[in-house]
């Protein structure tokens, strides 16, 4: 799980242990928010929080599955004046 400001991007990455990664095909769900909902390493740029669920499948019909949550925070500054 991970942390971000809003407005800011970040690349996911998923690691699978196997000798053929060339045979490897991902799913990234939702796929909002996402630049490639089949890639390896997506890049997330939302202006709110998430949770994204992965699935690996081989060519064999082997599946991984793994979840991820990223939390946006807004970070806007809150100056009070007189009139606040």
């Amino acid at each position: 799980d991970t942390t971000i400001i809003s407005g800011d991007a970040i690349t996911l990455s998923a690691r699978a242990e196997t000798p053929f990664p060339e045979h490897l095909f991902y799913t990234w769900q939702p796929s909002y928010g996402l630049s490639d909902a089949h890639a390896h390493q997506p890049v997330f740029r939302l202006n709110e929080s998430a949770i994204y669920y992965l699935t690996v499948r081989d060519s064999f019909g082997c599946i991984g599955r793994d979840s991820l949550t990223i939390k946006v925070r807004d970070d806007t500054l809150y100056f009070p004046n007189i009139f606040s």
